[in-house]
């Protein structure tokens, strides 16, 4: 015989203030909707590393869910921006959702290279949680600006809301660890996205004692070498070449320990990398306005009748979420009345019942107390009688007692 199931105990969280800051900060969904490919279901983990630590990293998507679940939770997880990726037999899309009214920017990716792709053509690899615990630096490059292109205006604004904007008098620069590269193409019309890894190394130091100085995680191994001069002199334990030289940038005061230092920055790749193309711009949640189409084209007529529609299909919409709450409204009534009277039933019926079983037992206790009259009458006859004959006996026994002690008596 099977055991009995343990049942899990269900225990409610604590719940917890959290702190302004974190609360206003962009929050974001990395979901797919469809059936995609591998690939792309790694490219969804990928684009969740670039988005973290505010995202949900390890949301769980289902077949079952729909747009309205996601919608319906983000205000709850202050969630500002939802990236949907899709897939078709033609290409891979990439939609960006301003919670919770619009708009929405949509971009086909031409191009990609996932964050494994991105490791193995890097000879040293950066790869650590660290990377992780602070958003990104974002960096909008070579963005068109004018009357004509308010399309990417628009676009450049949703990019810039989807990150956490950094006061550059308050920021710990030890802090910024990773950096988003935007950087629009003229040539191909196309948008680039990279992703790197920021790294510090100080600057005016000959590189065979780079390695020493700017990275003592990873000494080098001066085991085969009797001074200094001895790995001087031979390069530096074979420093590798392919490391370029920094550019110096001035340090704040506070930012390093020496404040005289002069360091460089050096940017590594980390992935995933995206090429891809603006192709629409909606109202709304996917469901408004055309604000801006790639291929088509819509002349002043067409999108008067567009408008039109839309109104007519708005308008009918709304007659019929009336008559729902209508329907709806009616139907609670209605329940409501039937329990009134299911009630008022109910008491009626147990009044009803009272009185009946009151005038039953009412008649059982006179039949009870008619009948116990007569046999109270031949209760008693009985009990006269017996008494007549208990006498009788006991004068019977005196009388054969008295005999037996006179015949006692004449022996003697």
């Amino acid at each position: 015989m099977g055991g009995k199931k343990k049942s899990k105990k269900k225990t409610q969280g604590s719940i917890v203030n959290e702190p302004e800051s974190l609360t206003k900060a962009p929050h974001s969904f990395v979901i797919h909707r469809g059936k995609i490919s591998r690939n792309v279901r790694t490219m969804e983990t990928d684009l969740r590393r670039v988005m973290e630590p505010y995202t949900a990293s390890r949301l769980k998507v289902k077949k079952s869910n729909v747009a309205k679940d996601f919608t319906a939770m983000s205000a709850y997880f202050h969630v500002t921006h939802h990236l949907v990726l899709t897939q078709t037999s033609k290409s891979i899309n990439l939609r960006i959702l301003r919670q919770p009214r619009g708009p929405t920017v949509m971009f086909r990716i031409d191009e990609y290279s996932l964050h494994s792709d991105v490791d193995k053509m890097i000879k040293r690899p950066i790869n650590h949680r660290e990377l992780y615990q602070s958003s990104p630096l974002l960096v909008l490059n070579n963005f068109p600006t004018g009357v004509e292109n308010k399309h990417w205006n628009l676009t450049s604004t949703v990019l810039r809301n989807m990150f956490p904007s950094i006061n550059v008098r308050s920021v710990q620069l030890n802090t910024v660890k990773r950096c988003v590269l935007f950087s629009y193409n003229a040539d191909t019309d196309q948008l680039d996205m990279r992703h790197y890894a920021i790294r510090i190394a100080p600057l005016k130091v000959a590189r065979s004692m780079r390695r020493i100085v700017g990275d003592r995680k990873r000494l080098p191994d001066m085991g085969n070498y009797r001074s200094m001069a001895d790995f001087m002199e031979s390069g530096g334990g074979n420093v590798s070449e392919s490391e370029g030289e920094c550019d110096e940038i001035p340090v704040p005061e506070g930012a390093l320990r020496n404040k005289h230092q002069q360091v460089g920055v050096r940017l590594v790749e980390i992935g995933p990398r995206l090429t891809m193309k603006l192709v629409k711009i909606e109202e709304g949640l996917s469901s408004g306005e055309v604000l801006y189409h790639r291929d088509i084209q819509k002349t002043p007529e067409e999108l008067i009748k567009l408008n039109r529609r839309r109104q007519v299909v708005h308008q009918l919409k709304r007659r019929r979420k009336k008559q729902q709450d209508e329907n709806v409204a009616k139907k609670r009534k209605f329940e409501d009345d039937h329990k009134v009277r299911c009630l008022d039933g109910m008491k009626k019926r147990k009044l009803d019942v009272d009185d009946q079983s009151g005038e039953k037992r009412r008649s059982q206790l006179q039949s009870r107390d008619q009948s116990g009259g007569k046999r109270s009458k031949s209760n008693s006859r009985d009990h006269i009688e017996g008494k007549r004959r208990s006498k009788s006996n006991s004068r019977e026994s005196m009388k054969t007692n008295t005999n037996n002690g006179a015949m006692l008596e004449a022996n003697s």
